[in-house]
């Protein structure tokens, strides 16, 4: 269990930093996997818009911790997307010479 104190930086990190940046500029691939809960997919659906060479996909049935909520479905889709990873944001964003946008949205 985490302390107070991690817990309050894990989500001063979530909540009041902008992570678009850090996932922009990164070198391996990338997925991500959200719950299908509504509180989720507006941030699912930046992610679809901004990095659309990063496969995203929502799993059913899960909150917050999907590789305990369901684990099979999050091995599966891990497994898949380690058997055929994507390109990398960062190698994306320079084949094809676009910058991501900066607009704000979701606080990743």
């Amino acid at each position: 269990m985490p302390t107070t104190a991690a817990a309050l930086e894990l989500a001063n990190l979530y909540f009041e930093s902008d992570l678009r940046p850090i996932v922009d500029s990164l070198d391996r691939p990338v997925l991500f996997v959200f719950s299908s809960a509504p509180w989720t997919m507006a941030a699912a659906e930046e992610g679809r818009e901004r990095w659309p060479g990063v496969p995203v996909q929502a799993i059913d049935g899960t909150a917050h911790a999907l590789f305990r909520d369901r684990p099979e479905e999050f091995n599966r889709v891990l497994e898949a997307f380690l058997a055929s990873p994507p390109e990398a944001p960062a190698a994306a964003a320079n084949s094809t010479g676009a910058a991501a946008s900066t607009s704000p949205a979701t606080p990743w």
